[in-house]
């Protein structure tokens, strides 16, 4: 409510309430039950000492001690005022009253008005969606933040449109500075960053990310949306890729393991292969470390491409599975027996289908990385997702007895796939 100066009425009603001083705390609770209701109806409490100011108005005050707002209204229209009750009370607070039906109707026109404005960038379906499924959510949200909160979500959806427009991956800040002018307008302390994630997370509920991300989770999700925080950061760990480019040459003849950033990932224009078309991709830089290290006597040209995806698929290490997948390779996945490699393993197998082989990712091998581990010192696997519950779901039930196990309980049979595959040439 704004103040403003006192209605012309205000003169005379001063001169009522000299005469009746009781009378101010009623029209101040009369005032509060008014917006409440939104209408002149229902009571209030008139104490003893203000029973006979009220009485002397002209109305009838009930036994309980109570007075009916119709009956004020009714007094002061009788009085030499002449205006009914939300007049009066507009004169006595010296502002406009704005009911709680009032308030809701500007608020359903306010938030309508966002909507529009949103709807109208042309957002793909699954933005729409998001609006719908959570708009109840936004919207008390919406109520409860200032000013920024309605252009942090368009600038949020701005950006989701942008992405789904892109095609090709784009670094976080790039995307940011297009949408909204501001590099930082998508950091994860910025109400835009904040509803930007939660629409990604919506569009791929059934990887099992929850709020707050960890900084993992983050690039994750970014990396399934096409996405990176910045082209350097996102990398990929690679031995023995073949190519014609003088960096890929380089370090397949020295055996060597690049950890290529997604910025030198797109440098590199010149095509990249597996040898013989296959790719050994674990998730950990441990297993890596054990495959490069006891491959080193093998022979250059018969060297095999190695990738290790990390604790998390980043956009760098999606971008090269993508480049060698189209090229004809198949990629054998070897992933940790908790909830998260089962993610990686699901994503991937949803992403390259028959170009991915599951690689000892069965119970049996479960087994086998367990050891003589059991359930008294069991290790929580985590929250699986829908995906990979669906997908592994012997493994699930496995896991959720004796807990997580690791890659490293499988290096050396791994190994030995490896050895076994080259001496098959």
């Amino acid at each position: 409510m704004t103040r403003r100066k006192k209605a012309p009425l205000w003169p005379e009603l001063r001169r009522i309430l000299d005469d009746l001083p009781g009378l101010s705390g009623v029209l101040d609770r009369a005032g509060r039950r008014y917006v409440q209701l939104s209408r002149v109806g229902g009571t209030v409490e008139v104490p003893p000492a203000e029973r006979r100011a009220v009485e002397r108005l002209g109305c009838h005050v009930e036994p309980r001690g109570r007075v009916k707002l119709s009956e004020l209204d009714r007094a002061f229209r009788a009085s030499r005022l002449e205006v009914g009750l939300p007049a009066v009370l507009e004169a006595y607070l010296g502002e406009s009253l704005v009911t709680r039906r009032e308030s809701r109707e500007r608020e359903d026109v306010a938030w309508l008005e966002l909507l529009a404005r949103v709807s109208a960038l042309d957002i793909p379906a699954w933005v729409a969606r998001w609006l719908r499924e959570e708009q109840s959510t936004l919207r008390a949200e919406w109520r409860r933040h200032d000013d920024s909160w309605p252009s942090g979500l368009q600038a949020a959806v701005s950006a989701a449109v942008a992405l789904a427009e892109a095609g090709e991956g784009m670094e976080l800040p790039r995307l940011a500075y297009r949408t909204s002018g501001d590099a930082h307008a998508l950091d994860s302390d910025r109400p835009a960053g904040r509803l930007f994630e939660r629409l990604l997370l919506h569009r791929h509920s059934d990887v099992g990310f929850s709020s707050p991300l960890s900084a993992e989770d983050r690039e994750s999700l970014f990396a399934m949306s096409g996405l990176a925080v910045d082209e350097l950061s996102s990398t990929v760990h690679v031995v023995g890729l073949l190519g014609t480019d003088d960096l890929v040459t380089a370090a397949r003849a020295g055996r060597h393991v690049l950890a290529l950033p997604l910025r030198t990932l797109y440098a590199i224009k010149d095509d990249v292969r597996a040898y013989r078309d296959v790719v050994f991709a674990v998730e950990n830089r441990s297993v890596l470390s054990v495959l490069h290290r006891q491959l080193a006597g093998i022979a250059v040209e018969r060297y095999p491409t190695l990738v290790c995806t990390g604790g998390h698929l980043s956009l760098a290490t999606l971008r090269l599975l993508d480049r060698l997948t189209a090229g004809g390779a198949v990629v054998w996945y070897s992933g940790d027996f908790d909830a998260k490699g089962l993610m990686i393993a699901d994503g991937l197998a949803s992403r390259y289908g028959d170009a991915l082989e599951l690689w000892r990712m069965n119970t049996e091998a479960f087994h086998q990385a367990l050891g003589g581990r059991r359930r008294k010192l069991e290790i929580d696997p985590g929250r699986f997702s829908r995906g990979a519950a669906a997908r592994f779901p012997e493994l699930r039930r496995a896991i959720g007895t004796d807990g997580a196990a690791y890659r490293e309980g499988l290096a050396d049979l791994l190994l030995g796939d490896v050895r076994c595959w080259i001496s098959d040439e």
